[in-house]
């Protein structure tokens, strides 16, 4: 790339307000004082390239398109304000004088330890596609690339004011198409292997121990790979593509501050986003045949563990501060998503003949467990926490206008967001209170089949984990409002899969499903001798809705064999205490249980229709619930209103002129809530 289109890049970010942190930029030949400390600002875009080895059909012959292997980057942009600072004192003599004293008062740093990080790598793959236009093109090529570093904040803000902050907003956003084969007119077929990963992102460390807003960590952590990958697309002509890919995605680090001590300190707000794009393994024609044989995975990761990043009950975590005794430090504020967007291994079209067989894997993870303190505090160690995982995927479905399409699908994908919370607040006010949104579902259709004027065939074998949040634990002995747990852990999963529906032709549809689904965990506070403190909301809600199994002809034959394997679990068991202690321990619990699901249903105009259909469901909100007041006022309590309805239709056939049956097994088993224990020995209204 020519120097002045990469300089223009560089210009048009900074311009734009991304980087726009100084007063100028210090050209080349600028000179720049060597002993003007680090500045706060580390960030840049990178984009490397590498494509080749991409074949192009053409009525002269193939032509292989041209190598380009080439980082177009805004390089590195640190130092930015330490230089335009020098430029300026340069040509203005009172801030030339007045530059020591400012070093001076900063402790020899103007910035005062605080640093922000933004960088974000973008790799772009391209290779082992084959394009037909007018011309046969055949590609074969094993391609790899790997891009990124590490980029982690080491900084310190202990005992001042306005320093040692660390924000961070790191982004491995790699960008894959390979294995393709295109065919416009001619033939086009590819056979490829592709492997990419793309890594930003580390650790952040800083403190804010008896300072004031000092010590604080904002981090945007994005690991999100697009993949478009051995797809088979003919237009006016014959595609195949055999071939595989994989893109993985990491934007690693660990949060860890402290604002013990402080005002305003150690506070985290961590925002990790574990969300891959895939679009493989589709076999699509408007008119022709198309055929792909694949396999695709893209994995996730935003937000790691730190070995060194011990919270309360020595756990490993992903965020830690603290704010032992302080005032508003040591708050910890966590949105996390996590799971892939995914358009795999679908065959369809107009006119012709369509296959996809294919297999897709995506494991995704984002932020993890989080501890803080608020020991003898005022609104200090509270948590906000809202974890969601939400795969959602189109797969393993055949649809065809007049022809054939086939689609055999396999998908295994595991996506998490969160983890445990754990903080204490004794002799506190306002303070350790953990708020908890953490719903988890997934939306599938998968495994379809609709036929107008031919054969359509689905198959699917989904094997998916879905899991947020976890246990919540809180202490307020001795507290005021402080100690306290609300949470709403919800699982959804909402699907269709399985199902046939033929037009005028043949439909045939199979599907086999295990899916595991769960929000949240087990809330627990204990409080002994503290006043409105220690009490639990917990609304517990668990919704599996689904349709599967069902087949639908108008004129025709539709067929469903479908074997479904569904479990669901919001919550677990409400633990609180409260002794000695006034309106402390209280539990208000709202558990619901509503499987909504339609399966194993047959219907026919003319034609016929069949469905062998197995339904295997359990889903659980809470558990029981216990407290105890003892010795206390108004405390110990639990008020319980729970929800537990099953609503199915199943197992029906319904023809108008021709055959249909339905052969359909059904085990359900719902739960919401269960045993209540209480104390309240020795007390007043409780």
């Amino acid at each position: 790339m020519h120097t002045w289109v990469r300089r223009g890049l560089q210009t048009a970010l900074v311009t734009g307000g991304l980087l726009m942190l100084g007063t100028g930029i210090a050209s080349a030949d600028e000179s720049v004082n060597p002993d003007t400390p680090p500045g706060p600002v580390d960030a840049g875009v990178s984009v490397p390239i590498d494509a080749g080895h991409n074949a192009l059909g053409t009525p002269l012959g193939q032509y292989e398109t041209p190598s380009v292997n080439r980082d177009i980057s805004t390089g590195d942009i640190s130092g930015v304000v330490p230089q335009s600072a020098v430029v300026t004192s340069q040509a203005n003599p009172l801030v030339r004088q007045a530059q020591p004293s400012l070093q001076a008062l900063g402790g020899g740093d103007v910035f005062r330890g605080n640093k922000v990080v933004a960088d974000v790598v973008v790799p772009v793959q391209l290779c082992g596609n084959a394009i037909a236009v007018g011309g046969d093109a055949h590609e074969d090529y094993m391609c790899s690339q790997q891009e990124g570093y590490a980029d982690p904040i080491q900084t310190d803000g202990s005992n001042n004011a306005l320093a040692g902050n660390g924000v961070a907003a790191n982004g491995a956003i790699p960008v894959q198409g390979t294995g393709n084969a295109i065919a416009a007119v001619g033939n086009a077929s590819s056979q490829s292997v592709a492997g990419q990963s793309g890594l930003t992102g580390g650790d952040i460390r800083t403190n804010g121990a008896g300072g004031t807003v000092s010590g604080t960590i904002g981090a945007a952590q994005v690991a999100t790979p697009v993949q478009v990958a051995d797809n088979a697309i003919a237009g006016g002509g014959n595609a195949a593509a055999n071939s595989a890919s994989e893109s993985d995605a990491a934007s690693n680090g660990s949060l860890g501050t402290a604002g013990d001590s402080s005002t305003g300190g150690g506070t985290v707000g961590g925002v990790p986003l574990a969300v891959p794009f895939q679009l493989d393994g589709n076999g699509i024609s408007g008119a022709g045949n198309a055929s792909s044989t694949s396999q695709s995975t893209a994995n996730s990761t935003a937000g790691t563990t730190g070995a060194d990043n011990i919270g309360r009950g020595g756990r490993q975590c992903w965020a830690r501060t603290s704010g032992d005794p302080s005032t508003a430090a040591g708050n910890v504020a966590q949105p996390q998503l996590s799971g892939p967007v995914s358009v795999d291994d679908n065959a369809g079209g107009l006119v012709g003949n369509q296959s996809a067989t294919s297999t897709n894997n995506s494991t995704d993870t984002a932020g993890g467990v989080t501890s803080t303190t608020g020991n003898g505090s005022t609104g200090s160690g509270n948590i906000a926490d809202a974890p969601v995982a939400l795969p959602t995927s189109g797969a393993g479905n055949g649809v065809v206008g007049v022809g054939n399409a086939t689609s055999s699908h396999t998908n295994n994908t595991s996506s998490s967001a969160g983890g445990q919370t754990v903080t204490d607040s004794n002799n506190a006010t306002l303070s350790g209170n953990s708020a908890n949104v953490p719903p988890a579902g997934a939306v599938d259709v998968c495994g379809a089949s609709a036929g107008g004027v031919g054969g359509a065939t689905g198959q699917c074998n989904n094997n998916v984990t879905s899991t947020t949040g976890g246990y919540n634990g809180t202490t307020g002995n001795g507290s005021v409002l402080s100690g306290n747990v609300g949470q709403t852990p919800t699982t959804v999963p909402v699907e269709g899969y399985g199902a046939a529906v033929g037009a005028g032709g043949q439909a045939a549809s199979g599907a086999n499903e295990t899916k595991t689904v769960t929000s949240g965990g087990t809330p627990n506070t204990h409080d002994d001798g503290g006043t409105g403190t220690s009490n639990i909301v917990d609304v517990p809600t668990a919704v599996p809705a689904q349709a599967f199994g069902d087949a639908v002809a108008g004129v025709g034959n539709s067929n469903v064999n479908t074997d479904s394997n569904t479990t669901t679990t919001a919550g677990g068991p409400p633990e609180a205490t409260g002794h000695n202690a006034t309106a402390a321990g209280n539990i208000v619990y709202v558990p619901s249980s509503t499987p909504t699901q339609v399966f194993g249903d047959t219907g026919t105009a003319v034609g016929n229709g069949s469905t062998l259909t197995n339904n295997s469901t359990t889903s659980t909100a809470g558990g029981d619930a216990s407290s105890t007041g003892s010795g206390g006022s108004l405390s110990g309590n639990v008020a319980e209103v729970s929800n537990q309805v099953v609503n199915q239709a199943y197992g029906n056939a319904v023809s108008g002129v021709g055959l249909v049956g339905s052969n359909t097994a059904n085990t359900t088993n719902s739960k919401a809530g269960g045993g209540i224990t209480t104390t309240g020995d020795y007390s007043s209204l409780s």
